[in-house]
């Protein structure tokens, strides 16, 4: 049995037609009518965006085609810094609970803030954050159930005056 053929999801294609010359996987350019190797397994597609971006009459500009592939920096405020209009400063209890949320929203074991690869990199990240034990984050996550269940019972009440659950 053949499997289904695929529909292309990269925005590269629009710009050829795909050709199969002597078993041979090859796109022809819409613009110019050069014809490319472009076997998915052999060559990729980085011969047809490197044709693209280098074509005189360029289609990325017109169809708004980003071919910049450098990676962007990411810029953490340093303790004391200026940021949004206040000063960022590191807190011991809100990178607790911003750990507690991680670990119930990935559902990751409690173990997992002791292993030695999360430390390592906390202690790269934030030097100033001591790590809690499995025995702390799991009082933490009681502390957020309790947290939590209280504000779905309010809700409760202001919301409806009346639930049924049914199974």
């Amino acid at each position: 049995m053949k499997r289904k053929a695929i529909e292309s999801r990269s925005a590269t294609w629009p710009h050829y037609d795909k050709l199969i010359e002597d078993g041979i996987n090859k796109a022809k350019c819409k613009h110019c009518g050069k014809v490319l190797l472009a076997d998915s397994t052999k060559n990729g597609k980085n011969g047809l965006n490197k044709h693209l971006k280098t074509f005189p009459k360029n289609p990325n500009k017109v169809n708004n085609f980003n071919f910049n592939y450098k990676q962007s920096n990411l810029n953490f405020p340093l303790e004391g810094e200026i940021r949004d209009g206040a000063i960022w400063t590191f807190d011991q209890e809100v990178s607790r609970r911003a750990l507690v949320e991680m670990l119930i929203l990935d559902k990751l074991p409690f173990c997992f803030v002791e292993k030695e690869g999360f430390k390592k990199f906390m202690k790269e990240i934030q030097p100033l954050f001591r790590v809690p034990t499995r025995r702390i984050v799991t009082r933490d996550c009681y502390v957020v159930f309790g947290e939590e269940r209280q504000k779905f019972m309010k809700y409760l009440k202001e919301t409806s005056p009346r639930v049924c659950l049914t199974t």
